[in-house]
């Protein structure tokens, strides 16, 4: 009794498929690679040859700032708008996670949310939204540029 053509066929896919899932199963993957303190991150001189392009804005207290208040930290920075309902409230609530978090808290990270409509984000808005969500004002700012940009 012979096999049929499809017999065959299937059996060779088959073959092919245990071939491969032993393939992977056998590979070995390379494991985590330990940090180098030189790396960039570690290492923020690394760095000191970007420069961010000039800004000037205001805060949410209506005090100017600009590219200098982020020399010297590393920066955490969102754009938002305070009337957005879809993204934004999950995006800034999860900064003010991070931003509480025991892991940032005693370390020199800063945090900065930019609103993307300065027409309708006033100082007195952005201050009234950063109020309602507890933001340090000494860690975090709310800043908006000019309307004209």
């Amino acid at each position: 009794m012979s096999k049929s053509p499809i017999f065959w066929v299937v059996s060779a896919v088959a073959g092919l498929l245990l071939a491969l899932i032993a393939t992977i199963l056998t590979t070995q993957r390379p494991g985590p690679r330990p940090i180098d303190p030189n790396t960039p991150l570690m290492n923020p001189a690394a760095y000191s040859s970007m420069e961010i392009v000039p800004f000037s804005m205001v805060d949410q207290n209506g005090n100017p700032i600009d590219n200098s208040a982020l020399r010297g930290n590393w920066t955490v920075m969102s754009f938002m708008f305070t009337h957005c309902v879809l993204a934004c409230p999950t995006l800034q609530g999860n900064m003010y996670r991070l931003a509480e978090s025991q892991t940032l808290r005693n370390e020199p990270v800063r945090f900065m949310s930019v609103s993307m409509d300065p027409e309708n984000d006033t100082v007195e808005r952005l201050n009234r939204y950063a109020s309602d969500m507890g933001v340090n004002y000494d860690r975090w700012k709310l800043v908006r540029g000019e309307a004209d940009l």
